[in-house]
């Protein structure tokens, strides 16, 4: 398995990534702090979960900010085939449904002393991040 190339030195980083967009129409697509940019401008918002290594990174998952504003609008949705099984998540909840599903896919994954961090303040995952993102050794 290609995984296995990258364990026991790889670590899981936790990623939000924003895309500067052009027009309307792609899908997530917001006036918001856009970090390549160094400005507020439209751009989407994906949260990942790549597997890195000192020379190597891995993608392994990510998902697609919707931001509420898409949620609610039902000619976007069906413009862009948002299915209605989609709600709102924030980053946060999209990068423990990412965790889960790297954890879901196993391949040999473990907690090692000092090699567990987050993207975000542990308030904003709660009690179920240091479960999720830091599984006992």
């Amino acid at each position: 398995m290609l995984l296995d190339r990258f364990l026991p030195e790889a670590v899981l980083i936790l990623d939000e990534t924003r895309f500067p967009t052009q027009g309307h129409a792609s899908v997530g697509m917001a006036r918001q702090s856009c970090g390549a940019l160094g400005k507020m401008a439209n751009c989407q918002v994906a949260v990942s979960v790549p597997l890195g290594t000192d020379t190597t990174c891995l993608p392994l998952t990510w998902g697609l900010y919707l931001p509420q504003a898409w949620i609610d609008d039902p000619v976007r949705r069906t413009a862009a085939r948002i299915p209605e099984t989609i709600t709102s998540q924030t980053k946060a909840e999209l990068a423990l449904a990412a965790l889960d599903r790297v954890r879901a896919g196993g391949g040999g994954l473990t907690r090692r002393p000092g090699r567990c961090g987050l993207w975000a303040p542990v308030t904003s995952f709660g009690r179920r991040s240091r479960r999720v993102a830091c599984p006992p050794a």
